[in-house]
């Protein structure tokens, strides 16, 4: 047996046999092979697709997982997956002007905030004694923009068992508002906690009762 490499292309071979017995030996020698020819250079048919790796619908939102639907067996005989190498892209809505993402090297790539707004390529390259082929998939859609929810400025009231002013030693509560957008958390409901966030200057500690025969009109936050 003969393993054939790149050094014996364009040549031929030759093999000799020799028979031995006790009156002697005899040998012969078979006809030339054809001359031997270079292996087919890799060929890419079917380009990588982007899939959801979980098999779930491809919305594209910051931490989906993305994977690649492909035919390795299609490429070059011998060829999977594992052979090749992989590279994902980010390019702008309409899938130009595309950049390597640093570290995105597989066959597998989670969205991170960076990608909002873009679109995602990944190209493939496989390399055999032969030659290279590469390949690059189409653009996938835009990734989704998760904006931080709008907050209608939130109300902050006396407890009804109060008589309507603040004073220390009241309890006094906060209605978060109406959100623009789903929040990730819920809203913080502490009373200072509300009254910093909408940048009044309330003070709920050490108030005095008012002088003035007329109670001052309470400011509006």
């Amino acid at each position: 047996m003969l393993e054939l490499g790149p050094s014996d292309v364009g040549t031929t071979f030759r093999v000799r046999v020799t028979a031995h017995n006790a009156t002697g030996a005899t040998s012969a020698v078979s006809a030339p092979t054809a001359a031997i020819r270079a292996t087919d250079p890799p060929e890419i048919n079917s380009p990588p697709q982007i899939i959801a790796s979980d098999g779930a619908d491809l919305e594209l939102v910051r931490g989906l997982r993305l994977g690649v639907r492909s035919d390795p067996a299609r490429w070059y005989p011998g060829i999977g997956a594992t052979d090749a190498t992989w590279q994902w892209h980010r390019c702008n809505e309409s899938g130009e002007h595309c950049v390597e993402i640093a570290g995105a090297a597989s066959p597998q790539y989670t969205l991170d905030v960076e990608d909002e707004g873009s679109t995602l390529r990944v190209s493939v390259v496989i390399s055999t004694q032969s030659g290279t082929a590469n390949a690059m998939s189409g653009a996938s859609d835009v990734v989704a923009v998760l904006r931080a929810p709008a907050l209608v400025t939130p109300l902050v009231a006396p407890r009804p068992e109060n008589d309507g002013q603040p004073r220390e030693g009241h309890l006094i509560s906060a209605d978060p508002g109406a959100w623009g957008a789903s929040p990730e958390s819920s809203p913080t409901r502490g009373p200072r906690a509300a009254a910093r966030s909408s940048g009044c200057a309330a003070t709920l500690r050490g108030m005095r009762a008012p002088t003035s025969p007329t109670p001052p009109s309470p400011r509006t936050c």
